[in-house]
């Protein structure tokens, strides 16, 4: 199996004509010049590049449940029991129902239990903004980074291998591991490890 270590990769979204691709991953322009282009090939450009943070991990020791729903367009304030081992970050990610939901702050009680996620980012990573119903479960989330991406030439796939660790205050950490691949035809430029 021949593997060919990989710096970036600048992925495609849609497609292109097969001349068309040709075109545009040979010729010598930067990500920024690909993004303004790429309009004119009707598709979008994404660099990825290893220490990048690729996706999210849920973290298992934060857990809480939704106390009176959540209503699409709301950015404000959600408030929630924590049924979890730790509370959540004070700031970062959560997972409620299929969205990924980013919030600035929390609130407290007393005993430093999260009692709100506040300013809120809804439908991230490509989610939807939808209503949550009451005692619906919220997940806390943890960063995926890119540790390496390989060229696998005879699978015709680029592997992206991510890492996470997921950090308690009562438990001992967990670092998991996962990889995932990306077809060559998805790739419009590669920089390969010098």
């Amino acid at each position: 199996m021949a593997l060919l270590t990989v710096d970036t990769l600048y992925t495609t979204y849609d497609t292109y004509t097969s001349a068309d691709a040709l075109d545009y991953a040979l010729s010598p322009s930067t990500l920024a010049e690909k993004t303004v282009d790429s309009s004119a090939y009707l598709t979008k450009v994404n660099s990825l590049t290893v220490g990048d943070s690729y996706g999210y991990e849920r973290n298992i020791y934060v857990a809480a449940t939704l106390d009176s729903g959540l209503t699409s367009g709301v950015t404000s304030t959600v408030a929630i029991t924590v049924t979890g081992a730790d509370s959540f970050s004070s700031s970062g990610y959560a997972l409620v129902g299929a969205e990924v939901i980013y919030y600035a702050t929390t609130t407290e009680d007393g005993g430093g239990v999260t009692t709100d996620l506040n300013t809120l980012t809804r439908a991230l990573a490509s989610t939807v903004d939808v209503t949550h119903a009451t005692s619906q479960s919220i997940y806390g989330l943890v960063d995926r980074s890119i540790i390496t991406i390989e060229h696998n030439q005879e699978l015709e796939v680029f592997n992206i291998n991510t890492s996470a660790t997921i950090t308690s205050s009562q438990f001992p950490s967990i670092t998991t591991l996962d990889m995932y691949t990306i077809p060559e035809s998805l790739v419009a430029m590669v920089k390969y490890v010098a």
